[in-house]
């Protein structure tokens, strides 16, 4: 009767884990937790002005990338060996899906131009004080010819030649000024230049480093061959101006530590004035098509890039990007904090960045079309 058969009482019983494996997998789990908090808290900060709150809710942002890569190692090993672990982590991709596809955007294939539409390529490209045609540092001039955009626009370039400029210099600036016919350096300083091919007429803003809280901008209304008119905005805002120096006392000492921590909590809102500024210029100048271009020195996620998408602004590269990108090439700090953003009618088709190391920022150019 019943030959065969395992009844409950013969069955033999489910092997009990050590201690040790019990407490580990509870320790990953509550590590986990936190991380999921973290991925969270980094990835919505830039939701949260740091001038109505705390100036924290500006600094942030820069961690989500750091907490990204945090996580998703996580997610990977424990998949192997605890399975619930990795699925709150997933589950904490997946409600900050948002900041995770803005960070490393998943589009693959181009984008195709409209029929009959029209196309703009545009460089953006913080010099960091370079002369433009700098017989120590040619390679800037050199890379833009290269590229031959339609619309250049430039941080952090204060001149044309240098006082002293030998004959190959003033030749490169020669070609540089017969295929840019218009050329414009504003700003509170003179630093952000514009080179256009097609006719520009510069936007008298009243700025100065004050009203700008140590950043700068300049905005044009560029002519296009079929008559349509588009406003580049040329920015660039306050860096948190982390020198070697800096990061290296902040390794060595509580002092040092304290400087980093200042100079963050410093920029962070002054970069949310910036941002309230130019949308008083946008609201103004702006009008249907609108280009804002230049270094940010704030990661995508970041206060001021979520305010302009509030009005209207997309940025170029979570909607035709692939993986994650750096724009920032100095000092270990591996940040995308140049961006390009529009509104209006116009199309990103593509967007490039060089590996030109001419500066401590890599070139971006981006191909438009406007329908």
């Amino acid at each position: 009767m019943g030959r065969g058969r395992k009844t409950k009482d013969t069955q033999p019983a489910k092997k009990r884990r050590p201690a040790w494996q019990r407490a580990l997998r509870w320790l990953t789990f509550l590590i986990d937790i936190a991380v999921v908090a973290a991925l969270m808290l980094t990835g919505y900060a830039g939701n949260v002005s740091p001038l109505a709150h705390s100036a924290w809710w500006g600094v942030l942002p820069m961690g989500f990338p750091i907490v990204f890569w945090i996580a998703a190692t996580l997610m990977l090993l424990q998949m192997f060996w605890f399975r619930r672990g990795a699925a709150v982590l997933a589950l904490g991709f997946v409600a900050c899906g948002g900041p995770s596809l803005t960070y490393f955007p998943l589009n693959i294939g181009t984008p195709k131009a409209p029929a009959g539409a029209e196309e703009l390529r545009l460089l953006t490209y913080n010099t960091r004080t370079f002369a433009l045609c700098d017989p120590g540092n040619p390679g800037v001039a050199e890379y833009i010819l290269t590229t031959d955009a339609d619309i250049v626009a430039l941080q952090e370039s204060h001149r044309m030649l240098p006082p002293h400029a030998d004959g190959a210099t003033i030749a490169l600036a020669d070609s540089i000024r017969a295929r840019y016919p218009h050329i414009s350096f504003g700003g509170s300083t003179g630093s952000q230049a514009v080179l256009s091919k097609y006719p520009i007429e510069q936007i008298h803003l009243d700025v100065s480093k004050a009203s700008f809280h140590n950043g700068d901008i300049s905005a044009y209304r560029v002519t296009l061959p079929s008559g349509r008119r588009i406003a580049v905005f040329n920015v660039h805002m306050q860096s948190f101006s982390l020198a070697k120096t800096n990061l290296r006392r902040a390794a060595d000492s509580d002092t040092g530590r304290r400087e980093v921590i200042d100079k963050l909590l410093d920029a962070a809102p002054n970069r949310a004035r910036q941002v309230n500024k130019l949308h008083q210029w946008l609201r103004l100048y702006g009008g249907p098509d609108v280009i804002i271009a230049g270094d940010f020195n704030d990661v995508q996620g970041c206060y001021a890039i979520r305010s302009l998408a509030d009005a209207g602004f997309a940025s170029v590269y979570p909607q035709i990007g692939l993986g994650p990108m750096i724009t920032f090439n100095d000092r270990r700090l591996y940040f995308c904090i140049d961006h390009v953003l529009y509104r209006g009618s116009l199309k990103p088709l593509g967007l490039k960045r060089g590996n030109i190391k001419a500066s401590d920022h890599y070139p971006l150019t981006v191909r438009f079309a406007v329908e």
